[in-house]
């Protein structure tokens, strides 16, 4: 297929889903499109561009969150999150003995799962010394928890009956990445995702430490990715809460930030590629749905302690 066709077809569909389609559909027409067509044709930076819309998104949510609830919950959640990291992380050695794992697939699942997906894995990956079809196999099975978590857990919220607010502190908690977190609260609520983005944020800031440590203890050189746009996000927070904006202004930051979350997983969705799927190792795959498994209930006991 032409490039132009390439971009003629993506765009329709891309417009198909902002118009109609949940968050979980997007990611599986994403999928679907990159699996039958390829990505190849797309001549601009499918990352790149997945990335920007996913932090636009999320800045422009943060203009409907009050600054003083991004500031409680996040002081409390930050504290919440070391604790999970230190479980998720103390789960993943444990696991790891059992499944026979290597001591670089396991930093990499167990970083995925404790922090952030896909960032974490693309973090930690250089400053380990990962192969490149080490770090295919831990992205490719984080894109597909990813997918399970969107389409599963706000069934799954429906069915314990638990709240808004705690919905958001369990997908915050349990799934991997930040886009699959939010499209999952988005799906549950609109006060579902406000708290899951400002869970996961915070969450996702123990990233810096993470990077810092293992860079220290390895000889390798990698990049951090500090995650600047959560300072983005809480200037919006601040300039939200400045004074009463119009209704239709906030209507306006809604719908786009919704489109460009659905832009996002579309995107990310493209990114997967047959070579990724067949990197995945069994034992790999077993060892980190497990891991997932066990911190699913764990990350909901404490949504329902907390959030009472």
């Amino acid at each position: 297929m032409s490039p132009a066709l390439n971009h003629g077809l993506a765009a329709i569909l891309l417009i198909g889903l902002i118009a109609f389609a949940p968050p979980a559909i997007a990611l599986i027409v994403g999928a679907g499109y990159a699996l039958v067509l390829g990505s190849e044709g797309l001549t601009f930076n499918v990352s790149a561009t997945s990335k920007w819309c996913l932090q636009t998104a999320i800045v422009l949510l943060g203009f409907n969150i009050a600054i003083a609830e991004v500031a409680k919950t996040g002081s409390l959640y930050f504290a919440v999150g070391a604790a999970y990291i230190g479980i998720a992380a103390l789960l993943g050695v444990t696991l790891a003995k059992l499944f026979f794992i290597s001591g670089t697939d396991r930093t990499l699942i167990t970083s995925g799962t404790a922090i952030c997906g896909g960032t974490a894995i693309g973090s930690v990956a250089p400053l380990i010394g990962a192969k490149a079809e080490e770090t295919a196999c831990a992205l490719g099975i984080v894109f597909l928890l990813n997918l399970v978590a969107l389409i599963t857990f706000p069934w799954l919220g429906e069915q314990i009956g638990l709240s808004q607010s705690q919905f958001g502190v369990w997908a915050a908690l349990a799934i991997h990445d930040t886009s699959s977190v939010v499209g999952a609260a988005q799906t549950y609520g609109v006060e579902a995702a406000q708290t899951a983005t400002v869970v996961k944020l915070s969450r996702t800031l123990w990233l810096i430490p993470l990077v810092l440590w293992i860079g220290l203890r390895s000889s390798n050189q990698g990049r951090v990715q500090v995650p600047y746009f959560v300072l983005f996000f809480i200037g919006a927070s601040i300039l939200g809460s400045a004074g009463e904006w119009p209704r239709l202004v906030h209507s306006a930051l809604d719908q786009t930030s919704d489109a460009l979350l659905i832009a996002a997983l579309f995107l990310i969705g493209i990114q997967i590629d047959r070579n990724a799927l067949r990197a995945m190792s069994g034992r790999v795959i077993g060892y980190a749905t497990s891991l997932w498994l066990i911190l699913i209930p764990t990350a909901l006991v404490i949504a329902m302690l907390i959030e009472q």
